[in-house]
């Protein structure tokens, strides 16, 4: 019995990140990659690195993610709709055409496949919790949506998470756990992490920064 709802509450959740990433994203496709790079050069380097692979504990790596993804991201901090004060401010003076090519040139460049020299180690509670979740709390395994090696699931428009700074990772938790964060993903994470002890949060942390 469990296991049937803990297979249904899996598919609703992965069903709301598809339907939410397909109603807000633009098409990433019609990016120019070129201008995008330039745009990257200008605006995102600083934090993010000129080809996304930020060396930053703070900052998301963004090489390789899904475009659909980056698209969105970029166009929740331009609405206002997820907040950061640099990242409002330099989506502000994009416009929708700047953030399909970052993400077309972002997207294209592969993902980082070595493990953060600084990285801390990962635990086996992290990687419990990625791969099975904890059914007594009510929290899905991780992999059900972000695949096994966290690399996303680009039907559903599910982010890459492979790799991400551990500090980065666990400090987005905290803001989806705390309803900073707002609800892109049909409000799936903010369901997640409101289930995560702050231990869990810095395991999970740990074991998806170890990822590649």
């Amino acid at each position: 019995m469990f296991a049937t709802r803990h297979f249904c509450l899996i598919a609703c959740l992965c069903a709301n990140i598809g339907f939410s990433m397909s109603a807000n994203a633009a098409d990433p496709m019609s990016g120019d990659a070129a201008r995008g790079r330039a745009i990257v050069a200008a605006s995102c380097a600083n934090c993010h690195g000129a080809d996304g692979k930020a060396s930053g504990k703070a900052y998301p790596k963004l090489s390789g993610q899904r475009p659909e993804y980056i698209t969105e991201q970029l166009m929740n901090f331009k609405t206002r709709s997820r907040e950061d004060l640099t990242m409002t401010d330099v989506s502000a003076r994009l416009a929708p055409a700047d953030i399909r090519d970052v993400a077309a040139y972002l997207s294209a460049i592969p993902a980082p496949v070595e493990r953060t020299s600084a990285a801390p180690a990962p635990t086996p509670a992290g990687e419990r919790l990625f791969s099975q979740g904890n059914p007594a709390a009510g929290v899905p395994a991780c992999q059900s949506c972000h695949g096994p090696r966290g690399a996303g699931l680009a039907a559903a428009g599910v982010p890459r998470v492979a790799g991400q700074p551990a500090l980065y990772v666990w400090s987005e938790l905290e803001a989806f756990k705390s309803a900073e964060r707002g609800t892109e993903g049909g409000n799936v994470m903010r369901i997640v992490a409101s289930r995560l002890s702050e231990k869990e949060m810095q395991d999970l942390a740990r074991y998806i920064a170890a990822l590649n």
